[in-house]
């Protein structure tokens, strides 16, 4: 008689930090065997709006299959804020981006969830055997719309992007440098957006791109990749298409990929919930297996982004809004152009109010602060 060899499990680890004044959590799942060479690669899974990083360790598939490819998978926790909805406040998780402040209660302390996921990426470079030029993010819904606030704000860091049914929120937008890959999936049938767009369906064909068009021009334009694709591997229920030259009309190799698929709900499909795709597989055979990151690429610890302030929209045509540090609230903000002329000069305490930039020239601005700094572009 036969034995059957026991089925290994990667080792899990719960992590947690203390930033801003607030406990975060994670959990790391580490493959069992060798290191595999030039480090572990490492996929970053966000869940979506109410959810959990527990929820989705045990749901989405990643920490198995990163047994199988030898890659570390994290799984972390968003907090949870107050929202209006249907004209009543319930309170949620999500993370911090543009789909959390356009629906929050009001008076409510945003946390940094970029110096989060930040942090999360030195924990693991302390340690663990990581390749630091394979790191990836992958989001469901809001945490979708996190993943692509990251690619933006993160790029420095991470290798690739994957939004899962969420968007690059226009108050997310920014020029993505060092530019990387990125992936979208929708679902015909997601109710998200056909409410935000107001149709019954999302047509399985290329019309679809119509319907879609600013959303898939928030991804392009941040890349700056020209608004042209090529349809490629479709199938009856699975529609991709690749967005691939750059607007100078080069080959980009920070590809666009846009994922329709046919008759798809809400859902971060996992091999069960959608019969024609499971996402785990599917994003890091077709993407992400493929991906390295350019050696040349200089690296932001967490501490020092905490040191940046940030903008939105960015770029922005009107005016901004800021967020910063509490401590500048009292300090003085100068506002410098390309050539080093200081155009502004703003109280940090009046800087919670849309800020008038529309009299500015386009261009590069640097907002500077004491130790902390922080740019926008005007067009």
């Amino acid at each position: 008689m036969g034995f059957l060899l026991p089925v290994l499990q990667a080792q899990r680890f719960d992590k947690q930090v203390n930033l801003e004044g607030r406990n975060r959590e994670f959990i790391i799942s580490k493959p069992t065997g060798t290191v595999p060479p030039g480090g572990y690669p490492v996929v970053v899974m966000m869940h979506g709006t109410s959810g959990t990083g527990e929820l989705f360790y045990q749901t989405s598939g990643w920490k198995e299959l990163g047994q199988q490819e030898k890659f570390i998978s994290v799984f972390p926790s968003s907090l949870s804020y107050c929202i209006q909805e249907d004209g009543k406040n319930i309170n949620f998780t999500k993370w911090n981006n543009g789909d959390l402040q356009t629906v929050a209660c009001p008076g409510q302390v945003f946390r940094d969830d970029i110096l989060f996921l930040r942090t999360v990426i030195d924990t693991l470079n302390a340690g663990f055997q990581i390749n630091p030029r394979r790191i990836f993010l992958c989001g469901f819904s809001n945490g979708a719309v996190m993943a692509a606030k990251a690619a933006v704000e993160m790029s420095d860091i991470i290798a690739g992007s994957v939004a899962a049914s969420g968007i690059l929120h226009p108050l997310d937008t920014g020029q993505i440098q060092p530019r990387l890959p990125c992936w979208l999936t929708i679902g015909m049938l997601d109710d998200r957006f056909l409410t935000a767009l107001n149709v019954k369906y999302i047509p399985y064909n290329d019309s679809a791109l119509i319907i879609l068009n600013g959303i898939l021009n928030q991804f392009t334009t941040s890349l700056g990749l020209q608004n042209q694709y090529t349809r490629k591997d479709s199938s009856t229920n699975l529609t991709f298409y690749e967005f691939g030259k750059l607007n100078n009309g080069a080959t980009a190799t920070n590809k666009f990929i846009f994922l329709l698929a046919r008759n798809m709900f809400h859902v971060f499909p996992n091999g069960t919930n959608y019969p024609f795709f499971e996402s785990a597989p599917l994003y890091w055979n077709l993407f992400f297996k493929n991906i390295i990151k350019s050696s040349t690429t200089p690296i932001e610890s967490a501490a020092a982004v905490n040191q940046r302030i940030n903008f939105y929209p960015n770029p922005t045509h009107s005016f901004i809004k800021i967020e910063f540090p509490l401590s500048l609230q009292q300090n003085l903000l100068s506002i410098i152009d390309a050539r080093g002329n200081l155009v502004k000069s703003l109280k940090g305490q009046s800087l919670g109010q849309p800020i008038p930039v529309h009299d500015l020239p386009a261009g590069v601005y640097v907002v500077v602060a004491g130790a902390y700094r922080g740019k926008f572009v005007k067009y």
